[in-house]
């Protein structure tokens, strides 16, 4: 009896400790609901500040750098788009904006992501892909999510993110 006991036990052990394997550690790469310091290079601007993008598709971004744009707040809410600075702001509906722009491509990147299109390499999650034609490529932070970089070559776009947290 003693006999069957211990060789159930062993069975029992092994296939617990198989369960384990195959098991494929899920990356969530986190696209929106944070906010980070981003230092970014668009075209020919190099520009600094906080960037949030609020899981309802808002993004906002003030401004650090230049010191000509310190302070200015460029936000976007999905139709329209506001520049604030002190108590004044100026709002500029969808259809009167250029396709391109800043703010534009970066909401319109970050919420194209397809999470299960990565590969992990090392410490990083790395999402290649392609929205409306232009091609981007997200770096995360395997553990975490949290988006290090964010680079859209057709744009002329590279973003870096750094102190990344959840809003």
């Amino acid at each position: 009896m003693k006999r069957i006991y211990g060789a159930l036990l062993v069975i029992v052990t092994v296939l617990l400790c198989l369960c384990g394997c195959g098991k494929k550690s899920t990356i969530q790469p986190i696209t929106d609901g944070f906010t980070a310091q981003a230092t970014i290079r668009y075209k020919e601007m190099d520009v600094a500040g906080q960037f949030s993008c609020s899981a309802d598709g808002r993004v906002n971004m003030v401004f650090s750098l230049p010191k000509s744009l310190d302070g200015v707040t460029l936000g976007w809410n999905g139709s329209e788009m506001q520049m604030r600075l002190g108590g004044m702001t100026i709002t500029v509906s969808e259809d009167s904006m250029p396709d391109g722009g800043l703010i534009r491509c970066l909401t319109r990147v970050l919420a194209a992501v397809e999470p299960t299109g990565g590969k992990k390499e090392g410490e990083h999650y790395i999402i290649d892909g392609d929205v409306g034609g232009t091609a981007y490529t997200l770096v995360c932070d395997a553990a975490s999510g949290f988006p290090l970089s964010l680079s859209v070559p057709d744009e002329q776009l590279e973003v870096t993110f750094s102190e990344v947290t959840m809003l």
